[in-house]
């Protein structure tokens, strides 16, 4: 295969991944082509716990993420893997399985969690008795005692005082509160029950609860959204001084409902969205620049970035979540939600499908999401974790992108030179291995009417600046 054609995979393989959904992890979700045995799976978290309180996996900063899929409604830009559900005695089924798939996995209580993050969804649906039961079940069975951070995604049309309490007394740290926009023509175009009022009301009442960090989500982007509704939104958050302001740009990937009822972004929109978060960023540095989400490790997302900086093992729990038990597998239940219940009523863990990894996946891993989060290596981390140089393991990679003149190599560092962040997503997918590129080959192919006009279609799912 020569360049040309390299570059043109490559490019596919990167629009495939962002519009089905993500190409995080490594290896991504649509190359987990193994049906898993729960047994092998779980001898598998045995074996890494008595590494790590061995010591030979002291690096592991073992996290998990807990999913709820729960919404109360399905908001038309949404990418989650989620779905409209408010009934009591669904959310409480719900509840009943995820404390039987805790106690069929029976996990290490010895192995400190060091980070624990509950997503959706939106995980603040449950009322109170169910939260705190929730919140319960999981101090009990598992060592929370080490833990770096404890997060939680809310919305602020489900948070209340009281659940607000029962997050506290479990000992969240950190929440992350979905707004998207202000704009209430907007909000309700796009399918979204949320107020103002809501907004002040629960940010006060986080504030109150003497929360430590308080991150805000906004969109940038979003279907008939203007560029004057996206600063005034941004100028009332940046007036509550939130720890942290995020802005998701909106990528209509195949989970939303943009997409699925038959609409496309034009070059229009994807140029708006750029300068939406052009702007936001500028206004962010100039007006509340501690607001920048990379300025404190503490104020990020630590369960990510351990996960892409360490290769650190995830447990997932929960109908959607995704593991990673480093040196061994990445796994997921079954996607059917139904599959996942129906199982764990009969006190049968659900069906699973993964794939194996060994050290050199891991090492792959490790390049391809340095290089996508941060643009560069860091030897020093690299021989840490697994004691050897990327330079002299992966040569032929690295001399394929030295003759195009994508590597600068300095002292402790590997940096990877691009001119846009499009260009950074594609050439760090030179360190795929060839067994996962073969898996891919097999789903996608250049030639079909899907990857025509491929640059703008990559515009639409990455940002370019």
């Amino acid at each position: 295969m020569n360049y040309k054609e390299k570059l043109k995979l490559l490019k596919c393989v990167a629009y495939t991944l962002r519009y089905r959904g993500g190409d995080m992890p490594y290896p991504p979700l649509i190359a987990w082509q193994e049906i898993l045995k729960f047994q092998d799976i779980k001898r598998a978290w045995q074996k890494i716990s008595l590494d790590i309180l061995s010591g030979r996996q002291r690096q592991d900063k073992v996290g998990i993420y807990l999913h709820i899929p729960f919404c109360v409604t399905k908001c038309f830009y949404c990418n989650c893997v989620s779905f409209p559900q408010l009934q009591r005695s669904e959310h409480k089924t719900y509840l009943n399985c995820l404390e039987k798939e805790i106690k069929l996995l029976d996990f290490h209580k010895e192995i400190e969690i060091r980070t624990f993050y509950i997503g959706g969804g939106t995980p603040s649906i449950f009322e109170d008795d169910l939260l705190e039961r929730l919140m319960n079940r999981v101090r009990k069975s598992f060592n929370l005692s080490g833990c770096q951070q404890i997060m939680t995604e809310i919305s602020p049309y489900t948070i209340t005082r009281s659940k607000i309490r029962i997050l506290t007394n479990f000992g969240v740290d950190k929440v992350t509160l979905g707004i998207q926009t202000l704009d209430s023509a907007l909000l309700k175009k796009l399918n979204r029950p949320q107020e103002k009022a809501m907004v002040l009301n629960a940010f006060y009442q986080l504030r109150k609860s003497g929360m430590k960090y308080i991150n805000i989500d906004l969109m940038a982007g979003l279907p008939q959204q203007r560029t004057e509704s996206f600063i005034k939104t941004l100028m009332q958050i940046l007036k509550l001084k939130p720890d942290t302001i995020h802005i998701n740009p909106f990528f209509p990937t195949s989970f939303t409902l943009f997409s699925s009822t038959g609409h496309h972004l034009g070059w229009p929109d994807i140029k708006k969205r750029e300068k939406m978060v052009q702007i936001g960023q500028k206004l962010i540095r100039q007006i509340l620049p501690a607001a920048l989400e990379k300025d404190e490790l503490e104020k990020e997302n630590i369960q990510l970035f351990n996960s892409s900086k360490f290769n650190s093992s995830l447990l997932g729990l929960g109908w959607g979540a995704g593991s990673h038990i480093r040196g061994r597998f990445h796994y997921a239940k079954n996607l059917n939600f139904n599959n996942y219940l129906e199982n764990l009523r009969k006190n049968t863990f659900p069906e699973i499908f993964g794939t194996s990894l060994n050290q050199e996946e891991e090492m792959r891993a490790n390049l391809i999401h340095a290089f996508e989060r941060e643009q560069q290596v860091d030897r020093k981390i690299f021989n840490m974790l697994f004691n050897q140089d990327p330079l002299l393991v992966f040569k032929k990679e690295f001399q394929s992108l030295i003759s195009l003149n994508r590597i600068k190599i300095e002292s402790d560092t590997i940096r990877l030179i691009t001119q846009n962040r499009i260009e950074l997503f594609i050439y760090s997918k030179f360190f795929y291995s060839p067994k996962i590129m073969s898996k891919l080959r097999k789903i996608i192919n250049p030639g079909m009417k899907e990857y025509q006009n491929l640059d703008f279609k990559l515009a639409q799912f990455y940002d370019r600046d």
